[in-house]
This record gives structure tokens, sequence and C-alpha cells, in this order.
């Protein structure tokens, strides 16, 4: 540990947030903390080493220059300590060291566990004296627990369910996960393989073949994100195993034992769970903690230059369009003048034969199969034309103009969502209506130029 790496600067900074908030624990105003020098002074020289390191933090991007403050603090105690604002010390400790030490946390989480854990070792015998570092320090060891995610894609389920529970494991970087998936028509389970974890295939639904897993495996927790798995069901995971934690996925208000629900939602409500879930049951509800893949994050701050003269509409009728009404819709997009289209499908999409054929020839369409740049093709477009299913949560994020054609029974709460709160959606593809639909929201964006 003779080199100082940059995680050593994270723990350098964490060690000091402990020390601050201990210390002017003890104090009820910044006057009684001045007054006690011995405190005083301590506190001011964690100030500094939060400082110096936080400028290293800034430099490898590890934090952003929303901490730039901490850095100035530390100049000012330095050079100009003459200058010091006791108030504003009073002021930083109990307003922005809290959000601060949350940004380390996450730093902190995302260290490798063999070295997370060495570190601890190291500043657990460097504050051997001090009990409440010891006792933080403890909590950050990392616990690697075994995580059993259940959930299926195929032509007729769509590939949403996955999708979201890969960004969902990004979450577990300590964990062991794997996939319990059976191998139906049009699945894509390689893209569990190309993630990087294991799959056991599952012959059927059949609750006891994940209780084998379970204990095969000694799972600690797992992710259901299933439609076809119930109450019923997740109950019996939890009577054969009590210390089991249940997580479960939710779009629709439906009955759950579990303890933990997700219901990422832009529509999402905590208060339409009463009675459908344990008391104790921890709800996590709404556009807060929509998953995300990274690509959207980083594309939402791009901008890129469109043809004026052109308007290009993403089509998205999800990645198997098991309604199959891709064509129907280009179809009324092929009368507009001056229009080009992004077409995203991939190969669970059954009737990709038949869509290749159609778009053969035809330069104002461009037909994405399985594409990876999802986020950067919405960018490079003026609206969408989507379903109000999972890629909603995605558009809504982006901020993007779009229409919504509900396809399926399960997109009904987002349909009743977005005709709540006035955007444009459809019940069923209507040509007519989508024709006027189309006409209406090119001509707004006309007028927004």
């Amino acid at each position: 540990m003779s080199k100082r790496v940059i995680e050593m600067f994270i723990f350098d900074t964490y060690i000091a947030i402990l020390k601050i908030q201990d210390t002017s624990s003890r104090y009820k105003n910044a006057q009684e903390l001045l007054y006690d020098y011995n405190s005083w002074d301590s506190i001011i020289r964690e100030f500094t080493i939060i400082g110096e390191a936080a400028k290293y933090l800034i430099k490898e991007n590890l934090i952003d220059n929303s901490h730039q403050i901490v850095v100035d603090f530390r100049n000012i105690i330095i050079h100009e300590y003459f200058g010091i604002d006791i108030d504003e010390v009073w002021n930083i400790i109990h307003d922005d060291l809290e959000d601060f030490k949350n940004a380390i946390l996450l730093l902190i989480k995302s260290i490798k566990p063999d070295l997370k854990n060495r570190l601890i070792s190291a500043y657990k015998q460097d504050n051997k004296h001090l009990k409440f570092i010891i006792n933080n320090l403890e909590d950050l060891k990392c616990v690697v627990k075994k995580i059993l995610l259940r959930a299926d894609s195929s032509s007729a389920i769509g590939i949403g369910h996955i999708m979201r529970d890969l960004v969902l494991a990004k979450q577990y970087v300590n964990d062991n996960i794997i996939f319990a998936v059976q191998n139906l028509e049009g699945n894509i389970n390689r893209k569990i393989k190309k993630a990087g974890y294991k799959i056991e295939l599952l012959k059927s639904n059949d609750i006891k073949e994940v209780l084998n897993l379970i204990k095969e495996h000694g799972v600690d927790m797992i992710i259901i994100d299933s439609y076809n798995i119930d109450y019923k069901y997740e109950k019996q995971l939890k009577t054969e195993n009590l210390n089991l934690k249940i997580m479960v996925f939710d779009d629709l208000y439906q009955k759950h034992h579990c303890d933990i629900l997700l219901n990422h939602n832009i529509y999402a409500e905590k208060g339409k769970y009463k009675n459908l879930v344990p008391e104790n049951c921890e709800l996590l509800c709404g556009s807060k903690y929509t998953l995300l893949r990274d690509e959207f994050i980083c594309e939402k701050k791009k901008e890129y230059k469109k043809d004026k003269n052109c308007k290009t509409a993403f089509l998205a009728m999800g990645g198997t369009d098991h309604s199959n009404i891709n064509i129907n819709i280009l179809e009324v997009l092929k009368e507009l003048k001056n229009i080009k289209v992004n077409l995203v499908t991939t190969t669970a999409n059954k009737n990709l034969e038949e869509l290749k054929t159609y778009v053969q020839n035809k330069k104002w369409i461009q037909l994405f199969i399985d594409s990876n740049n999802i986020a950067q093709l919405m960018r490079k477009s003026d609206f969408a034309i989507v379903t109000p299913s999972v890629t909603l949560n995605e558009i809504y994020y982006m901020e993007f103009p779009f229409i919504a054609i509900k396809t399926a029974d399960n997109q009904e709460e987002m349909y009743e969502y977005l005709q709540k709160e006035d955007y444009p959606v459809l019940k069923a593809f209507d040509k007519q209506a989508l024709e006027k639909r189309i006409t209406i929201m090119i001509e707004e964006l006309n007028y927004e130029k």
C-alpha cells in the first residue's frame, strides 16, 4: 500500500468526512464549535485533507465539478486562513457534506472487491483507536450475494424484460448473478451470455426447478421479472426459504409477496400498492428508479445536425413487433412528403424477412437490426413512433417527441397515464388517426425551428 493509488484518495476523503461529522455532532451551533479550539482545528485539518484528495478525484473525472466547492474551501483554509467564516464552515458540514459523502460511497462501491477489502483492512489498522471509524469501515466490506434472476424473452413475450434486467444486474457489480431462463422461440439469451452472466436453462415455469436452483447455488436473493409468476408462487418461495430475499418487477399493480418491489415506469405510484404487498415491503416506484442503459445517459447530452428540409421518424414497435404493424405504419409515413425513417427491430421479430423485403430499395427507410446504438438513433431523429412500453421510459428520459400506439394489454397503465397527461397516444393502430397525429407532430416541430 506504499503507492498512493487513486482509491486511497477516495478512502482518505471518506475517513475525513466521518471525523468531521463525528466531531461536529457534539456541538449545538457554530460558536460552540469555535470555542473548543481542539475540535475546531481538527475539523479544519480534515477539510484540508478532503480538498487535497478531491483535486485528484476531479482530475480523474471520478467526481464532477459540482464538488469544486470542496477544493476551493481547502484553498481558502491554506492561503486565506484569516478569512475563514465559522458560519460557512458550519453550513457546509450540515448542508453539503452528507451529499458529498454519498458521492464518495458510490465510488467506494465501484472499487473491485479484493482491493476494497484490502483498503478497508489498512484503514482499520490506521484508525484502530476510533470505534466509529471501524464500524463504518466494517459496513463497507464486500459480502458477495448469490442472486438468481428469473425472467424470459421470446417472440411472444418480447425482449423488454431481459433488457431491463441486464441494466439492473449492473447495479450488483460485487455479487454473483445467475439468470434462470427458458429456451423459448425468439429469445435473446445470447445477450445475457455476451454480458458475462451465467445462465441456467429451465425446462418449464415449474416452481420446483427454481427451488432446486436456489438450493443448489445457495441463493440469497431472487429477482423476478415475469408476468407468469404470481403471488402464490412467490409466497411458496418464501415459505420454503425463510431467509430468501425476494425482489419483483411489477408494471400492472398486481398482488405480490416480496421484500422489494420495483415499478420503474414513469406512471408508477406507491400509493396504489396499498394492500397489494406486505407492510414491510420496500417500494421503489416512478421515474426516479427508471432503469437506463449508459448509452441514454451519454447521448442525452449530445446534439446532432439535422436536415431542416426533411423529418426523420424513429420507429420501434418492440423488439419482436408481435402485433406486426411496422409495415402498416410505414405505409402511412410513405404518404407524407420529406420524411425518412430509422426503423429498429431485432432478430427475435418473426416477421423480420417480410420487413426486410418491404424496405428493400426504399432509400427513405434505414433498417437497424439488433442495434447497440438505440439512443443515438433517437437523437439523430426528430420524433418517435413507439409502443407505450419500457421504451417509453427511455423516450421520456431523452425528452423526445413521440406518438405511442398501444399493442398489448400489459401497456394499459402506461397508455392511461399518457392519455391523462395529454400525450399523443392511440389505443390501437388506426391509419387515419396516426396520419393526423404525425401531421400535427411535424407542424409543431417546424414551428419550433
